[in-house]
């Protein structure tokens, strides 16, 4: 029998295409990321081909990366490869995020990078497929187009005049209120939902000049006052354009100081996107090395480090109320980091990540699934099925790798209940994230 879900959403995607990207500005910079390889030539014979499938994709038309995604992902809930999975969703979302690269790029890319997608997601649904799927885009922001009088340098605008610029914005890029969002009935593929913050491109979240700091906090508040959902990318490995120390940019401190500068900005309603990685999830658990005697030198794990990027990104998802986190692009080949996940869910419900005092929301009523395509093909999965069965196989069918990983996973009894856990990674937390 399958599992019937009302909304399977995927809350990080990109259907970008080699016209959207400053190629100039990419190819100066010295990047760990697959677009260094398709514009650095740095590629070997072998390294160009597990990139394949993923230049392929970036060569392609919107449209036709629309309908390969949805294609995609059609296949990967009706079947995943393992035996008797499928997922029957009454409706089906795809958030794809736009970037603008724009101001540190030297280019004017992002109106058609947004034109062209949405158009595309507006040609799919009327092509009259049958597709129960609905692409629903952010719209990327960058707010230092926003908080100068130039656009991007010279004087700072008034609180005031920010806001409204927002306002503006959201106006010009065709962001659906928070009514209509919510009346999700009504949306159709083509309407656009949120924004996306990329700090790596070269915006400090929270800068350290008092009247620049009032600024950028304008732009989050007014974004608050109107429910809009963020995603903003937070993990160390990105896209770096600004030839600064990009993780002081990206860090999630950064978004701790801005949601306690204030009642409003407490309630912004933000997606984490990425959790901080795979290594992030190693890093927020204490591993102790194996016993002298232990042919198979398995290490064990022996509670939370309290350290690192994911571990600051739990505290929020735990304090605030409209914080949320998606695990895009998280690589389910990494023994250490598929255990450290479930490791950190597993110690979630023993209440080891709790604070005296706090909120102390549950991971896994904040935690979402995203898959980040076409960025995970760098990781060797072939397609959406492909990677969507590896979150299937090791964080809800968690059971079937216990015998064949290195690192230990916690007994069944000590994590959240598997189906449970995907209708809420899948579907109950995105709706509300997306949706309120």
């Amino acid at each position: 029998m399958p599992i019937v879900l009302d909304t399977f959403v995927d809350t990080h995607c990109h259907m970008f295409t080699a016209a959207d990207v400053p190629i100039h500005a990419t190819i100066k910079r010295s990047i760990k990321h697959p677009l260094a390889v398709l514009f650095g030539g740095v590629a070997a014979r072998a390294g160009f081909a597990n990139f394949e499938r993923f230049l392929m994709y970036f060569d392609s038309e919107s449209i036709e990366n629309v309908r390969q995604v949805v294609n995609e992902m059609e296949i990967a809930l009706s079947h995943t490869g393992l035996a008797h999975f499928q997922i029957d969703a009454r409706e089906k979302i795809l958030t794809p995020l736009v970037m603008d690269f724009d101001t540190n790029g030297n280019v004017c890319k992002f109106e058609g990078q947004l034109r062209r997608l949405v158009e595309a997601a507006k040609a799919h649904r009327l092509e009259g497929s049958g597709s129960k799927v609905k692409v629903l885009p952010f719209v990327g922001l960058d707010p230092r187009k926003l908080v100068y009088q130039g656009g991007t340098a010279g004087p700072l605008l008034s609180v005031a005049e920010i806001k409204t610029r927002v306002e503006g914005f959201l106006r010009d890029h065709e962001v659906v209120d928070s009514v209509t969002r919510r009346d999700r009935d009504s949306l159709v593929s083509g309407d656009v939902i949120g924004v996306k913050l990329y700090p790596p491109l070269g915006f400090q979240v929270h800068p350290e000049d008092v009247s620049e700091r009032a600024a950028y906090l304008a732009v989050y508040e007014k974004l608050a006052e109107l429910e809009v959902p963020i995603t903003v990318h937070c993990q160390q490995a990105s896209y770096n354009l600004s030839g600064s120390a990009k993780d002081e940019f990206t860090t999630p401190e950064n978004w701790a100081k801005v949601l306690r500068a204030s009642p409003t900005l407490a309630n912004l309603r933000i997606n984490f996107g990425h959790f901080g990685g795979e290594q992030g999830a190693a890093y927020a658990i204490r591993w102790d090395d194996p016993v002298p005697d232990d042919p198979w030198g398995t290490p064990s794990a022996a509670g939370p480090s309290h350290h690192g990027w994911t571990t600051r990104i739990i505290q929020l998802l735990k304090q605030y109320d409209h914080t949320y986190a998606d695990i895009s692009a998280f690589d389910y080949g990494s023994q250490e980091g598929v255990s450290s996940l479930l490791w950190i869910l597993a110690y979630d419900e023993a209440g080891e990540f709790d604070e005296s005092g706090g909120r102390n929301h549950k991971l896994k009523e904040k935690l979402m699934w995203g898959s980040d395509y076409p960025m995970f093909l760098e990781k060797k999965f072939n397609d959406y099925p492909t990677y969507f069965g590896g979150f299937v196989k090791n964080i809800i069918h968690r059971h079937s790798i216990r015998d064949t990983t290195k690192f230990p996973i916690p007994d069944e009894v000590e994590l959240p209940e598997a189906e449970g856990l995907l209708r809420g990674m899948t579907g109950e937390n995105p709706v509300r994230f997306l949706f309120g």
